[in-house]
């Protein structure tokens, strides 16, 4: 088996905070286990603070395929 990067099977969008007046977005960082899940997420930068916390759960339900290192 080759090596590969993770890849996503299911990227669920955030929500739109009910308070927010106009769109914006975040850039997160994260972690993917063996399983595929995506952990320690933190958003690095966000255009209001108010879309971190849906951003941020979002990407904790993505799935991926794994990574594969050295087979």
């Amino acid at each position: 088996m080759s090596d590969r990067d993770a890849q996503p099977l299911v990227r669920i969008p955030p929500q739109m905070p009910p308070r927010a007046e106009k769109s914006g977005h975040c850039r997160v960082k994260f972690n993917v286990s063996p399983e595929g899940q995506p952990f320690d997420v933190v958003a690095t930068y966000c255009t209001e603070r108010l879309f971190e916390r849906p951003s941020i759960r979002a990407v904790q339900r993505w799935k991926y395929n794994p990574k594969i290192q050295d087979g």
